[in-house]
């Protein structure tokens, strides 16, 4: 069970870090950050698990997983992984939808 104080602090993350990280996002973006949320384990997931779940493949997706690096919201944690750069991070896009 999460304190008060704990709550306070994930609601300042989410009004302040994590929704300036979201809000940045083009639309495509954010539906590539909501497909990549729903499949992330530990906040990480597979890029050809990302690419199959909207039925798109892995180079018509790759520009928006490039401007998703640059923007600092994700990371290349191993070939062919994706990692959200923070932590509960996915959590907060998930509850997006």
């Amino acid at each position: 069970m999460s304190s008060p104080r704990s709550r306070g602090y994930r609601r300042q993350l989410e009004a302040g870090l994590y929704a300036t990280r979201y809000e940045r996002a083009s639309p495509r973006e954010k539906e590539y950050l909501q497909v990549m949320a729903s499949l992330a384990v530990g906040g990480r997931a597979r890029t050809g698990q990302i690419a199959a779940a909207p039925g798109r493949g892995l180079a018509e997706l790759s520009p928006i997983r490039d401007r998703l690096i640059r923007k600092g919201v994700v990371w290349a944690s191993a070939p062919g992984e994706l990692a959200f750069s923070v932590p509960g991070f996915s959590e907060y896009v998930s509850s997006r939808r």
